[in-house]
């Protein structure tokens, strides 16, 4: 009898069956909120990731495609249109020099006009229907940065309105079709600003104070970009959203070797440096 009763007690009673399911159950739980929160977190990192190397490719190529500029042909606060050089090293523009430019430019009141292989590049911010929402306010999340490019020709003429300087630039017609690339997605804030060196003072100066928009982007030597991209899906749960923002400067190389050799660079003007 005694026995038996022994081999009762070694057994579960019901409420600690009950107590040892609730404890794993608890326990479960708290190994899938980890679970969840550790996923949660990889999604974020890997959201953060993707928005850095966005932002990151937008404003690599805004560099090199700003150090190798000719000229700016508009200074838009949204959007960057640019003439470069194909290359650092242009074999095709030092071969202008050997053709029959005169310099002086717009001799005997006689309009000059030089053409120069180049690549022309535009940088812009769509969002569709919600473009007019994109801002640095950063109320539309959706804006992509895209990168259009194409060879083509600068026309570039002194038409006697200021002596010896090239006051017109342009796309000279028959340019190849545009090529398109998308920099970035899930742009918040695409702000560009313009700066360029004013001619008493040498200093930096916004470009808003060299006259209308041709003479501006004439002008600029600097661009300030501001962009930013957020993820506009963000996990409710976490404490903050993916986000990335950069604001850097960048320098068109060949206005800032007119403005720093004056004595030997004109106003768009390189024919004596070879």
């Amino acid at each position: 009898m005694l026995n038996r009763n022994k081999i009762k007690n070694k057994g579960f009673t019901l409420v600690e069956i009950l107590l040892m399911s609730g404890l794993m159950i608890g326990i479960a739980i708290q190994i899938w909120n980890l679970q969840a929160r550790f996923v949660r977190i990889q999604d974020y990192d890997s959201k953060l990731i993707g928005l850095q190397n966005g932002v990151r490719n937008v404003v690599e190529n805004m560099v090199q495609d700003v150090n190798s500029s000719i000229a700016f042909l508009n200074v838009s606060n949204n959007k960057m249109i640019l003439a470069r050089y194909k290359s650092a090293v242009n074999s095709d523009f030092i071969a202008v020099n050997g053709s029959d430019v005169v310099f002086p430019y717009n001799m005997d009141q006689q309009p000059t006009t030089i053409l120069i292989p180049c690549i022309f590049v535009e940088y812009a911010l769509e969002g569709g229907s919600q473009i007019g929402l994109i801002s640095k306010n950063g109320a539309n999340k959706n804006g992509t940065v895209v990168r259009k490019f194409k060879d083509g020709q600068l026309k570039m003429e002194d038409t006697g309105g200021e002596d010896y300087v090239l006051d017109t630039f342009g796309i000279n017609s028959g340019s190849e079709t545009s090529q398109s690339k998308v920099m970035a997605k899930k742009v918040s804030t695409f702000q560009l600003d313009y700066y360029g060196y004013d001619d008493d003072t040498g200093q930096l100066v916004t470009i808003g104070s060299f006259g209308d928009d041709k003479m501006a982007a004439a002008k600029a030597a600097m661009v300030a970009a501001h962009v930013a991209a957020e993820d506009p899906y963000a996990d409710p749960n976490l404490n903050q959203t993916p986000r990335i923002e950069i604001y850097t400067k960048m320098w068109s190389q060949k206005i800032v070797s007119e403005n720093q050799y004056p004595q030997y660079f004109g106003h768009f003007d390189r024919d004596l440096k070879f």
